[in-house]
């Protein structure tokens, strides 16, 4: 079931110490084959023209096409980030190009990018927009999505104040201030992820979903919660176990893992067993945890369905994959 895993399909290889040379990176930025993907805040560009089929908008010829359009002066270091190179296509560079750093707003955005490609194009929520590519592609834009929201976030040095700037291909940024010139570099935080069940002898094993505080209503799902400090994965599972619904851990089985850039997160997955099943929910964290059946769950709803019906997450998460899992191991 692995492979139905969104963003764990890259295509794309790093090129880890060639990204380091400049020289390489500004070769890169003039390559007739490289390809940019303009993204603004976390979304995409896709071109609507066709109105049966929308396309991700992808350019090339980029250091022409933004002088000419935009003004951008010298290089694309501080905006163009680098993602691989496509080993299937000519081993052509893949940058993500963050246009929200240097124009007033997405309608002029839109506007210019219209004009240059003689198309109309139109900006994408995220979630939505990684079910119009595939898996492949999917794991570039979310690897291009996190890598831009950690430049945007990280502008000032957090030792000194000052500001930075953009160094290997995007994949580390450094202080300006000469008495300082601290190197930062992209950050996943790990975020331990559980599904949590019981079962008591001579009956179906069941499985808990909770509603959570900053979801909709009727929208049930496993918990999660981020790793503390000094916390190895494991001793995270546990207590993120006791203090969300109460229950104590009794074994913890590793399932996968999965790269999610809402902004920039690593979940690894685990199948717990728990010894006693009385649920006793923080309602700081949670609205409501339930114990369920692999036959009433798969009677839910999918998330952003009509109707008030009770539903689980979409397929492009790792809590579906985990919960999909449990009900073809429970199914009777």
């Amino acid at each position: 079931m692995k492979d139905k895993l969104f963003f764990t399909h890259m295509m794309l290889n790093r090129e880890s110490n060639q990204r380091k040379s400049e020289k390489w990176i500004h070769k890169n930025h003039t390559d007739e084959n490289t390809v940019f993907i303009p993204i603004w805040n976390g979304n995409y560009f896709f071109t609507s023209s066709n109105v049966s089929k929308k396309c991700l908008l992808e350019l090339s010829n980029a250091t022409d096409i933004f002088k000419s359009n935009f003004q951008v002066e010298g290089c694309l270091d501080d905006y163009a980030y680098f993602l691989g190179c496509d080993i299937e296509n000519n081993n052509s560079a893949t940058f993500v190009i963050d246009l929200s750093l240097f124009l007033p707003s997405l309608e002029k955005t839109i506007e210019i990018l219209s004009s240059i490609i003689k198309e109309n194009i139109e900006s994408l929520d995220f979630r939505y927009s990684i079910s119009l590519v595939s898996k492949e592609k999917a794991s570039v834009l979310g690897y291009g999505r996190s890598l831009s929201h950690w430049h945007q976030s990280s502008q000032y040095c957090g030792f000194c104040g000052n500001k930075t700037t953009s160094k290997e291909g995007g994949h580390s940024r450094k202080c300006f201030n000469e008495n300082c010139q601290k190197m930062i570099f992209p950050r996943t935080d790990p975020v331990v992820i559980m599904l949590v069940e019981y079962q008591q002898k001579g009956q179906a094993a069941k499985c808990l979903l909770a509603g959570h505080n900053r979801s909709p209503d009727n929208l049930l799902s496993v918990i999660a919660g981020f790793v503390d400090p000094g916390e190895s994965l494991e001793q995270a599972v546990v207590r993120e176990v006791y203090e969300e619904v109460g229950l104590s851990v009794e074994k913890i089985d590793y399932m996968a893992s999965q790269p999610w850039p809402f902004p920039g997160s690593l979940m690894i997955g685990f199948r717990v067993k728990v010894k006693n099943n009385t649920i006793i929910i923080d309602d700081e964290e949670l609205s409501s945890a339930r114990w369920c059946t692999a036959n009433e769950i798969s009677a839910f709803a999918e998330w952003g369905e009509d109707g008030d019906d009770i539903q689980i997450p979409r397929k492009e998460s790792i809590a579906r994959y985990m919960i999909d899992d449990w009900i073809e191991r429970n199914t009777l």
